[in-house]
C-alpha cells in the first residue's frame, strides 16, 4: 500500500474516533441534563442534627447537595453521577469533636485528630431502576456509612424488600467488616415539610446489623420528584442523627 495512502486511511480512522468520542460525551451529557432528582440545576439544603444517647443535640447545621453535571470516575455496578456535598460546621464544633471520633483508626492514633472537610465529592445513582447516593459520612456524620445508604429500587410498594451485604474497610477504623442490611417499603404518605406539603411520599426503612457493634437503623422518606426529604437514624451506640430537606433551589 502506498505510504500517501496509508496515512489517509490512518487519519480517517482517527477522525472517525474523535466523532465516536464526542458522540459518546454528547450522549452522556444529554442524560445528565434529563436527569430528574441529581439534575446540575438543582440544589438540595438539608438541616442536619446530630443528637447524643440521652437526646441532647450535640450539633446542628446545614448540608448542601449540588449535582455537578459530570460523571464518576469509579462505578459500583452502574456509572454514577457527581454530587458535591458543603459541609457547614462550626470551628468550636471541629475542635471538640475531631479529636474523639467515634470510628477511631490507625489514623487517629498516629495523628491525634481525623481531619474534617468542608467539601467533598460523592457518586450517586439515577437511573429507571433506582435513586441512590452515598449518604453524608464526613466528619460527625461517619455513622452514617455502617446504615444502608439511601436508596430506592423501581417500582416501589408497600412490603417491597431488598437484602445487601456493605463490606466497609480499614479506613473505616472500628466500623470494618460485613454489615448484614434488609431495606423494606412500609407505607406511603403525604407530609408537611418546611419546603411544602408532600404527597404520596414513600417510607422506606433499614437495617444493618455488624457481628461487633450490634444494629443501626435508618427511616427514609421519599418523594420521585424531588428526592430524599428526610433520613433519620438511629445508630447501634444510642446516637441519633437526622437530615431533613428544608430548600430545594433550582435554577430557572
Amino acid at each position: 500500500m502506498p505510504i500517501r495512502q496509508s496515512i489517509t486511511l490512518i487519519l480517517t480512522s482517527i477522525l472517525l474516533s474523535l466523532c465516536f468520542v464526542s458522540t459518546k460525551a454528547q450522549e452522556d451529557t444529554t442524560n445528565l441534563d434529563s436527569l430528574q432528582i441529581w439534575n446540575a440545576s438543582k440544589k438540595y439544603i438539608y438541616d442536619a442534627f446530630y443528637i447524643d444517647s440521652i437526646g441532647d443535640t450535640i450539633t446542628k447545621e446545614q448540608i448542601i447537595i449540588q449535582p455537578i453535571r459530570k460523571m464518576h470516575k469509579y462505578k459500583i455496578a452502574e456509572d454514577q453521577i457527581v454530587l458535591k456535598y458543603i459541609y457547614n460546621y462550626s470551628e468550636a464544633d471541629s475542635a471538640r469533636l475531631a479529636p474523639n471520633p467515634v470510628n477511631g483508626n490507625e489514623w487517629t492514633q498516629q495523628n491525634g485528630s481525623m481531619k474534617w472537610l468542608k467539601t467533598v465529592r460523592e457518586g450517586a445513582i439515577e437511573t429507571n431502576g433506582s435513586v441512590w447516593l452515598h449518604p453524608f459520612r464526613m466528619n460527625q456524620y461517619v455513622l452514617t456509612e455502617i446504615a444502608p445508604f439511601p436508596g430506592v429500587r423501581f417500582p416501589l410498594h408497600i412490603n417491597k424488600k431488598w437484602d445487601m451485604t456493605l463490606t466497609v474497610f480499614r479506613g473505616w477504623g472500628i466500623f470494618k467488616g460485613k454489615h448484614k442490611q434488609t431495606m423494606i417499603v412500609t407505607d406511603k404518605k403525604d407530609y408537611t415539610l418546611q419546603i411544602g406539603q408532600m404527597n404520596n411520599c414513600w417510607v422506606i426503612f433499614g437495617l444493618s446489623t455488624h457481628k461487633n457493634l450490634g444494629t443501626s437503623q435508618v427511616e427514609y422518606i421519599y418523594h420521585e420528584q424531588y428526592g430524599f426529604l428526610s433520613m433519620q437514624y438511629k445508630f447501634y451506640n444510642g446516637q441519633r442523627i437526622t437530615f431533613i430537606l428544608s430548600e430545594l433551589i433550582t435554577d430557572s
